[in-house]
């Protein structure tokens, strides 16, 4: 019995790794001030800075975007990935492809900028 629960085991754990070990690359978490791409890169590309002044560069389509809880109801504007012109913190989960390229899997704006903060509190 310990042999087959021993195998079993380790089948599951194989595929359980096997994604990462074959062909997916690394996942990373980062945090920082959302810096928008040149004009031919919009709505492709973010850079986020990170407190230390590392710039990271991070592929945004496909990536679910949404507000944290910390930010209330009447700051937030309809569509979040608007938000990420406006340089927003956010945190992002990214994976990294086999060129070294940033995908965002996740984007979290963290906190609105000043400037986005006194447009909204004008109009409201």
């Amino acid at each position: 019995m310990r042999t087959i629960a021993a195998f079993r085991f380790f089948i599951a754990t194989t595929v359980l790794f096997s994604g990462l070990a074959f062909g997916e690359g690394a996942i990373g978490i980062f945090q920082g001030l959302a810096i928008p791409g040149a004009s031919h890169e919009a709505g492709k590309y973010i850079y986020v800075q990170g407190r230390n002044g590392s710039l990271r560069r991070v592929k945004i389509t496909g990536a679910k975007v949404f507000y944290a809880d910390s930010i209330p109801l009447s700051q937030r504007i309809k569509s979040p990935i608007e938000c990420l012109q406006e340089h927003p913190e956010v945190k992002v989960t990214a994976e990294q492809d086999g060129s070294g390229e940033w995908k965002a899997r996740e984007i979290v704006i963290m906190r609105l900028s000043q400037s986005k903060l006194e447009v909204v509190l004008r109009t409201a």
